[in-house]
């Protein structure tokens, strides 16, 4: 057992509070399974990663990283320990430049996700560095369906239609809504006045139960 560093502990306890359901593994996914090093950004955290040598467009934004070791498993160790037998539909790879590694560790005649997103550019900046994993994916029967500027999406060669969902990028015509956490904070806010020295009832209990949740969520996303 490897104990984690105190700061991964609280983020994992956060994780594991927003989502009952979910499982929360405290591990590098790798091509390997074992241990590894892994270098925490504490002031950019989103681009720690398994590389001791920081890209140029980090360094420069990062006073620097300390190391921990952590578990490591490949993706079909990961699957077969969490989600074996269970269809998954959406994966979503962002490894700050181990997405290779990430696709060379997972057995996909096991765990075939319909569409898979993987990271594919230089940190801050557009420069597609996924030549060698799109050709990957294609040997495992997923073909690149599009590319959003910071991440190629792949879709599995035994659904060609769902083709047809990338034929036009995201538009304004999809009605889609913004995330904001200040607004999550502040329906919570405002439900728990309203909740004060009255008797909830049943709506009012489950409207306030889902202000709280959302919040937590706004806390772990954006604090």
């Amino acid at each position: 057992h490897i104990k984690p560093p105190p700061d991964a502990l609280i983020s994992s306890q956060k994780c594991n509070c927003n989502g009952r359901r979910d499982i929360n593994v405290q591990a590098a996914i790798a091509d390997f399974d074992g241990e590894i090093d892994f270098f925490v950004n504490d002031d950019l955290q989103s681009t720690s990663s398994i590389f001791s040598e920081q890209h140029p467009s980090v360094a420069a934004r990062s006073v620097g990283a300390r190391q921990v070791r952590v578990p490591a498993m490949t993706l079909a160790s990961l699957v077969a320990r969490h989600a074996k037998g269970r269809e998954v539909a959406f994966l979503k790879i962002d490894a700050e430049g181990a997405e290779g590694a990430i696709i060379r560790g997972g057995d996909w005649t096991v765990c075939r996700p319909r569409i898979v997103l993987a990271e594919s550019t230089e940190p801050f900046s557009t420069m597609r560095i996924d030549a060698a994993w799109v050709i990957e994916m294609d040997t495992h029967g997923y073909a690149e369906a599009y590319f959003d500027g910071i991440n190629t999406w792949f879709v599995r060669k035994e659904n060609p239609e769902d083709f047809g969902f990338f034929k036009v990028p995201v538009n304004v015509l999809d009605d889609f809504v913004r995330f904001d956490p200040k607004l999550m904070k502040w329906q919570l806010s405002k439900a728990q006045q309203s909740a004060k020295g009255t008797k909830l009832s049943g709506l009012k209990k489950l409207r306030l139960s889902l202000a709280k949740r959302i919040a937590s969520i706004a806390d772990v996303v954006a604090p």
